[in-house]
């Protein structure tokens, strides 16, 4: 939880720096490299499968912070390089991919009897700090600039090590691995999910729900404003606050009925999308926290139903392959944003409702997947 509050503060007060720095231009790298990023996570989540999920957390873990705390640091001095600024933001990027990935395989081994309950309850705990991060960095930032902002990442970016080490305390180890390979993991992987029906569809679905992450929405309020004041931070924290809303809505169930929840999110999901496009401000904001919502819904499903579909063994490889899929629309909407100023916020906006409207067809197409049951399925307790 207190790592949170750094990563969102971090979501918060990154694109506005980026921009003051450099222009439009970095928002749209700073997508454009996470996408890329995700190019690598078939082959990270096929390592974690063979070799476990401990190095892989706290290795990932001080790349991420070394990398943006190099990133950070620099725009207080100057600017870098577009090239090297993209390698650093690179960097970062597949560092994340690697320790949460980690995280999500070791939750399988560290609560065999509950995965699924587990992932719900700390998807909570992540939600629940959202809010705190940018108006932490509000405060700090007005109070002391770029230096205490520094220090206060650094500071919650070694918190989930600390976490680990005291909850990791006599835990057996390895549960299940992968046989063979790194490589024979991975192909392990893409045969569950070509073997699996819901497991492709959810594929797809999880793809196109990609290009709407919370992350795009930052960049997006950060274009509309283009200004270091207090709007950005207090709109991301409305979305926050409407991300964990939606995040309770599944988390709360006491069953989890894959149906209702699928077509509630496709359903805000298109609608927060359609009101962003109104040019008043009050409207904008409706929009984002509608378009939180859903959100907060889809990424809740998305991890639960994963843990549900998923063989135990080669989970990191599936969310690997998930990862890489999603990567390749991830750069083509980095690439449509990094034109904004030649096509418009307009233009954008109906991009993404182009594909909030293919995100809200493939979501019909899931829940009729036969795998999934007409009835609830009962959750762990």
């Amino acid at each position: 939880m207190i790592n949170n509050v750094g990563e969102t503060a971090f979501v918060g007060v990154a694109p506005l720096l980026l921009v003051q720095v450099y222009g439009p231009a970095a928002v749209a790298l700073s997508v454009v490299a996470t996408a890329v990023s995700g190019l690598l996570a078939p082959f990270v989540g096929a390592a974690i499968d063979m070799r476990g999920w401990r190095m892989f957390f706290f290795i990932g873990l001080a790349a991420q912070s070394a990398s943006i705390l190099a990133v950070v640091a620099s725009l207080a001095v100057g600017r870098l390089p577009l090239a090297l600024l993209g390698i650093l933001l690179v960097v970062n990027a597949t560092a994340s991919i690697s320790y949460l990935s980690a995280w999500k395989v070791g939750l399988n081994e560290l609560f065999p009897d509950f995965r699924r309950r587990a992932r719900g309850t700390l998807n909570t705990l992540f939600y629940m700090t959202g809010v705190i991060g940018p108006l932490a960095a509000f405060g700090i930032i007005s109070v002391n600039g770029v230096t205490l902002f520094l220090v206060f990442y650094a500071v919650t970016s070694v918190a989930p090590v600390a976490a680990l080490l005291w909850i990791d305390r006599g835990r057996p180890r390895i549960v299940s691995r992968a046989d063979g390979t790194a490589m024979a993991a991975l192909a392990a992987g893409v045969t569950a999910i070509r073997g699996s029906t819901v497991l492709r569809r959810l594929l797809l679905l999880r793809c196109l729900a990609s290009a709407l992450p919370t992350t795009l929405i930052g960049a997006i309020i950060v274009l509309r404003f283009e200004s270091y004041a207090a709007a950005p931070l207090l709109i991301l924290a409305v979305s926050n606050v409407t991300v964990y809303v939606g995040n309770q809505y599944v988390s709360r169930m006491a069953n989890f009925p894959e149906a209702r929840i699928v077509l509630v999110y496709g359903t805000l999901g298109l609608a927060g999308i359609a009101i962003l496009n109104i040019d008043n401000l009050y409207a904008f904001v409706i929009g984002v926290a509608i378009f939180g919502i859903a959100t907060g819904v889809g990424l809740s499903h998305y991890v639960l139903a994963v843990v549900v579909y998923s063989p135990t063994q080669v989970y990191g490889s599936i969310g690997g392959v998930f990862g890489l899929a999603s990567s390749v629309l991830g750069i083509a909407v980095g690439l449509v944003l990094s034109m904004v100023d030649m096509i418009g916020l307009t233009a954008f906006y109906l991009i993404l409702t182009l594909l909030a409207l293919a995100t809200f067809a493939a979501a019909i197409r899931y829940i009729r997947t036969p795998e999934i049951s007409s009835t609830a399925l009962v959750s762990e307790q």
